[in-house]
């Protein structure tokens, strides 16, 4: 059983027991086609018994975006923004996006400003969806 300190399984890890490369470990991750269905089978069996997960902040780092998607509402009575949220997030999720959804003052949408501190903070792009 894993206790709290333990460390969390690296990529490196599961490439190591399931004897192949990092960058096959790497393809079948994202899913790739150009492995063959033992070896994306014996890498799955491996992440599963180790219980990997992605560590999303290395792969932010690694391909410079984090695939976070913001959704910035300056009204949060007027319940067409829920619905926008409810509609777009299955279908950004399928995506492999992960949806922050946020409220910004109606002062900062009045002038424009439609980031807030956490979307910078987080690099995460934003879009208003009523105002």
């Amino acid at each position: 059983m894993a206790t709290a300190s333990a460390r969390r399984p690296t990529i490196l890890d599961v490439a190591e027991r399931a004897g192949v490369s990092k960058s096959l470990v790497s393809l079948v991750l994202r899913d790739s086609p150009r492995v063959s269905a033992e070896r994306r089978q014996r890498v799955l069996e491996v992440v599963e018994e180790l219980g990997y997960e992605l560590n999303t902040a290395a792969r932010s780092l690694a391909t410079r975006s984090n695939g976070t998607i913001g959704v910035l509402v300056s009204d949060l009575h007027n319940p067409w923004a829920f619905d926008v949220v409810d509609a777009a997030r299955p279908v950004l999720e399928e995506a492999g996006h992960t949806v922050l959804f946020s409220a910004v003052t109606a002062s900062a949408s009045a002038g424009g400003e439609w980031t807030t501190p956490s979307c910078r903070r987080f690099a995460i792009c934003g879009s208003p969806a009523s105002s």
